[in-house]
This record gives structure tokens, C-alpha cells and sequence, in this order.
């Protein structure tokens, strides 16, 4: 694993910093390396967060992260390679070219089972071109600060902390009747639960869905999805997105 300054004393911390000195065989001594041992699992989690978002072992370092929050960042918001922080929602997937967004069929869906998608409130010009909703806010309007209006309202927010549990938590203050929310399989998150528990069903992908991005290409994310329903509809939703995966329904 390489050794990285900023990221010494943390590593220190999970694992054993060792002296050790080197012999040659005419007797002489190599100066002392220090080598660096950790507990499997730790090398697997800083070597993949140092790949996919290396600014990340700074906060790490700093003490603001643990290692295992790091990289569950880093699953959370798939194939993410230190992007430009473009948080415009509505799309999933970024990378140092492109934009992911959601897939044209999932759109359809949703807007079959809404009637209509009245507010995408955190979306992008690009995405438009798709959802079509009748209103929907951008990074530069912010979505946050705005009212929903109590909107059939479909939401696919920006997948990074803290901007996904914000989002989430927006969804519930507005005490929404009428939502399709598509967000990455996080049960071991807070927010996570928080929607689940206003739910009515869910839909468990089964494998991954495929995202799009302006150029028409198509990539498949690292984990499966969860599509969160709450609406006066439960069997057009329940018919409508098995195709997808599975519907389970939420049990108060």
C-alpha cells in the first residue's frame, strides 16, 4: 500500500507502524523503513477510497471521517472520481467526463404511476429533456429552499453526504402524498430508514440498474437501487415496477 504523509497517523491508528532494519549479506545495515501493517480490510477500504476519492483520506486524516465512513461515501456514489462538485440531482453516476442520469424507462414509470410528474427539486437542464416536469429546481435555485407545494414530486438526489439525507429529510418536512425516490440500497444509513418508514412499498432492483449519460452511453452502478413509493395507488405501482425488481410493502 503507499505511504501517503497526510494519511500516516491515521493509518497508525488502524494498524502497527513497524522499525525494521535490513541487513546486507556482507553484514552492512540499510538505513531503517518504516512498513506499514493493517488488518486486511482496512488496506482494502483505504486502497479503494484512495482510487475512487482520494480527497476523501484527507478528512480521514483530520479526523472528521473514520476509514469505514470514507468508504462508505465512496459506495454510496458510484464510480465517483473526483468530480467538479456538480450536485444538480437527477443525475446518478458522474465521472471526470459525464453525467449519469436516470434511465428514460424508469421515467415513465413514474410518471405513469404519479399521472404526472408536477416538481423534480433536484434536477438539471439535461435531465429535463426526460422527466419533463412541470416544475423543477436546479443546483442554482436550490431545492432546499424552496416550497413543494405538496407536488407529485419524483426525486433522485445527489447521492454524496450531506446533500442525500438533506434532500430526504426536505421530502419528509413537506409531508408529501404523492413520491417515487430512487436512491442506492443504504439500510445503513439514517435516511435511509427515515423514508422507508413514510413509504408505503419499495422496489429492490434486481442487479443494477443502467444509467445514461448525454452521449447516450449506458453504465451499470455498483449496487442496486431502491425505488420508494408513496402515493393512493398502491397495485398501478405494484404492477408497474416488479419489472424492475421486487415490491415489498412497508408494515408500520
Amino acid at each position: 500500500m503507499k505511504r501517503v504523509g497526510a494519511t500516516r497517523k491515521k493509518l497508525e491508528s488502524i494498524g502497527e507502524i513497524r522499525q525494521c532494519d535490513r541487513k546486507t549479506t556482507d553484514g552492512r545495515t540499510y538505513p531503517r523503513q518504516r512498513t506499514i501493517t493493517t488488518k486486511a480490510d482496512e488496506v482494502e477500504k483505504v486502497t479503494e477510497i484512495r482510487n475512487i476519492r482520494p480527497s476523501l483520506l484527507e478528512e480521514v486524516s483530520e479526523g472528521r471521517l473514520t476509514v469505514g465512513e470514507a468508504y462508505r461515501q465512496t459506495q454510496r456514489h458510484p464510480r465517483l472520481l473526483e468530480v467538479p462538485k456538480k450536485q444538480d440531482g437527477s443525475f446518478h453516476i458522474s465521472n471526470k467526463v459525464n453525467d449519469w442520469y436516470t434511465p428514460p424507462e424508469v421515467i415513465e414509470s413514474t410518471r405513469l404511476v404519479l399521472r404526472s410528474i408536477e416538481l423534480d427539486p433536484a434536477s438539471s437542464e439535461f435531465a429535463q429533456k426526460t422527466v419533463q416536469a412541470k416544475k423543477y429546481f436546479t443546483k442554482e435555485n436550490n431545492g432546499l429552499c424552496e416550497s413543494w407545494n405538496n407536488s407529485r414530486v419524483w426525486l433522485n438526489p445527489p447521492y454524496s453526504m450531506p446533500e442525500i439525507a438533506q434532500f430526504i429529510e426536505k421530502l419528509l418536512a413537506e409531508n408529501i402524498d404523492n413520491y417515487i425516490v430512487l436512491t442506492n440500497n443504504s439500510s445503513d444509513t439514517k435516511w435511509f430508514h427515515s423514508l422507508l418508514a413514510e413509504s408505503s412499498l419499495v422496489c429492490f432492483t434486481k442487479g443494477r440498474l443502467s444509467f445514461v449519460n448525454p452521449d447516450s452511453d449506458s453504465l451499470s452502478a455498483r449496487q442496486g437501487q431502491t425505488l420508494f413509493y408513496r402515493g393512493d395507488n398502491d397495485d398501478l405501482f405494484t404492477s408497474e415496477f416488479r419489472k424492475y425488481g421486487e415490491i415489498l410493502k412497508v408494515v408500520a
